[in-house]
This record gives C-alpha cells, sequence and structure tokens, in this order.
C-alpha cells in the first residue's frame, strides 16, 4: 500500500516540475528586481539614520561607511553570524531537536522522504488533528502546506514540497497566528504578527484574475506593498475551498477573503507591529535561545492563539529560528509610522562591534 501511494506522489511531482513555464521565470526575475529595488532604498535610509555614507559596489552589495568603520550588505545579508549557525539553524528538525532538550515548546514532527513517505503517513495517524509538511532547508515559506487531514492532501503537499528539497517534515498543526520576533545581540528590538494574504473582490473578476491583478500592481506599483508573489497552489486551493471557493469563483465587490492559509505570500497590509503587546517570558525565552546559540541576528517564529500571554498559557510554539530574517517583515507592515528603524539599529550594532577598517 505505502509503495503505491509513493509512486503516485512521485508521478504527481513530476507532472508539477514539469508546469515550470517562461512566465513564472519572468515574474521571478520580476521579483528579485523589486527585492533589490527595496533593499537599496532600504539601506540608504538606514545609513541615513545613523550618519553614515553608503556606495552601490554592484552585483547588490553595498558598502556603509562611518568614519574609518565599514561593512557590507547584500538585499537582507549583514555581516553577522558564522556559517556554522546558519547552517545548524537552516536544518529545522536538528533545531526542534535542539529546543526539545532544552525544554522549549516546538512541534511534534518527523522527518521524510518521497521515498520514505510512509513515515509521513504513519505520522499522519497516530496525530490526533492536523498536519503540516514543510521542506526541510528551504526558506520563506517556500513549499508549505498546513492543515493537512487526509492522507491524498498530504500525498499532495509532499509533492509540492519535494520541489524545494529532498528531504521534508511532517508535523503537528498548531492553532494560532504567525508571529516574527527580532533579536539583536540578544536584546528584543521587534515583533510582527504577520496574517495570511487576502484578496477583494470587484463583482465582476475570478479569484484567479484577481490574484494575477495583486501580483501585477506588487511588481509595478510606486509603492512597495510584498517583495514575493502571490502564489496559486495546493495551499490557496485548498483554502478556497474550505470557504466555498474556486478559482474561477467571482467574488462579490468589496467582499474580501483569505486565499492562503500560509502567511508569507502576503503584503504589508496583513503585517502589523506587536511589539508593545509580547508577553515579557517570550521575550525572555527568545533571548535566552540568542543567546545560548550565539545568534547575533535572530528571527524567532511563534504561533500562538495570543502573544500577550506565556506560551504554556495558549500551547504555543516556537516554529522557526531565522539566521538571515528577511528585514522587510518589519518594514512592510499596515501601518508604516509604527516600524521600528530595525536597518539603522543593525547597521549601528556591526559598525560598532564588527567593523571593516578601509
Amino acid at each position: 500500500m505505502w509503495q503505491d501511494k509513493v509512486t503516485r506522489v512521485k508521478r504527481l511531482t513530476q507532472k508539477v516540475i514539469d508546469k515550470a513555464s517562461p512566465g513564472r521565470r519572468a515574474e521571478r526575475a520580476a521579483f528579485s528586481a523589486l527585492r533589490k529595488r527595496f533593499y537599496t532604498a532600504y539601506w540608504e535610509n538606514a545609513a541615513a539614520s545613523i550618519g553614515a555614507d553608503i556606495e552601490d559596489m554592484g552585483n547588490g552589495f553595498w558598502q556603509i561607511r562611518k568614519g574609518n568603520a565599514v561593512t557590507f550588505v547584500h538585499n537582507e545579508r549583514v555581516m553577522l553570524d558564522n556559517p556554522v549557525i546558519l547552517a545548524l539553524v537552516g536544518d529545522k528538525a536538528l533545531v526542534y531537536r535542539l529546543l526539545a532538550e532544552d525544554h522549549c515548546p516546538v512541534p511534534r514532527s518527523q522527518v521524510f522522504t518521497l521515498d520514505t513517505i510512509n513515515k509521513a503517513f504513519e505520522f499522519q495517524q497516530k496525530t490526533a488533528g492536523a498536519v503540516v509538511v514543510k521542506p526541510m532547508d528551504s526558506w520563506a515559506g517556500q513549499g508549505v502546506t498546513v492543515n493537512i487531514k487526509t492522507a491524498e492532501t498530504l500525498q499532495q503537499a509532499a509533492s509540492f514540497a519535494a520541489q524545494f528539497g529532498e528531504k521534508l517534515l511532517v508535523e503537528n498543526h498548531i492553532a494560532g497566528d504567525s508571529y516574527r520576533l527580532l533579536f539583536l545581540n540578544g536584546d528584543f528590538i521587534d515583533a510582527v504578527r504577520r496574517d495570511s494574504p487576502q484578496i477583494t473582490g470587484d463583482g465582476k473578476s475570478t479569484i484567479k484574475q484577481l490574484v494575477a491583478a495583486e501580483n501585477a500592481s506588487r511588481v509595478s506599483g510606486q509603492e512597495i506593498t510584498a517583495l514575493s508573489a502571490l502564489r496559486i497552489d495546493a495551499d490557496c486551493k485548498r483554502t478556497l475551498q474550505e470557504s466555498g471557493f474556486s478559482l474561477q469563483s467571482v467574488l462579490p465587490e468589496n467582499k474580501t477573503i483569505r486565499v492562503k492559509k500560509v502567511a508569507n505570500h502576503n503584503s504589508r497590509y496583513e503585517n502589523h507591529s506587536v511589539t508593545k503587546q509580547v508577553h515579557p517570558e517570550i521575550i525572555q525565552l527568545g533571548s535566552e535561545i540568542a543567546s545560548r546559540y550565539r545568534i547575533e541576528l535572530a528571527g524567532l517564529d511563534i504561533i500562538t492563539t495570543d502573544i500577550s500571554k506565556p506560551l504554556a498559557a495558549t500551547s504555543g510554539v516556537i516554529n522557526e529560528i531565522n539566521t538571515t530574517p528577511g528585514l522587510h517583515h518589519h518594514a512592510l507592515i499596515s501601518k508604516p509610522d509604527e516600524a521600528a528603524p530595525v536597518g539603522g539599529m543593525v547597521l549601528d550594532y556591526i559598525l560598532r562591534h564588527y567593523p571593516i577598517e578601509r
């Protein structure tokens, strides 16, 4: 029985891979240019905020200089944290193990591949409730499917996740909102609630057309609202189906619906500053984790129903640690005036503690 399911999943995976098109490649190029445009302005503003000079060095690299102190940046990448910690934190299963050994709340999980998908089916059978499937080593929410309740959906999710990495992870689904907390040298500096992406109907366009229009707006708009496309994938189709819609449904004018459960493809309108709401115990936990593993710039992903309460009170969990956290998450928020000056804080810290003398 398991072997039959493995074969079906592999066939489905190949079909998905075969759908790659020049249009998708063009879209990726457009969003890559958009990311460069955003971070160019981001670092120019951050440098100005601390009285530093900035110089374009080509190929996406920028030199930041304040007096004799220099550092370099490249999009969201900065000169902090060593290669070992970057690789370690990129191993989601290992991170879960280490955190669990430190008595931190994490989801239960199981590593598998398409060849050993029987492990995922067995995990699902033993789990009370839904599960999540994700690639082990991808980033930015690529390949993630949440709230999986059937073996068929798990097959589809595994096929989708396998496009982004051979090793996969299945874990129990945790109810709640998604939060990103940011720590610099163990100090808590910002937190954002990241809600799932939504679209609003105009009374004449299908949902598929609305998604296409949203992506076109993200790329061409004067105001940058997101750095990635709103993907139509298995998560999108299932989310719509659960709400009684499909890609061909025409939304009534001004009706807003959620089109995905995974928050990574959202826009600034679904991101909200919650820095003042985070419970002190959660802040302390994040600070201890960052300090214990010597992660100088740490993005801690939390799932909980109430960030103002301890995780134990809400059955919340640590969902991921990011050592190259997307700093745009803390700038592209619904109320820009509430955005913390993260870029300037990071540059000031690096130039004071790890300057290159030039």
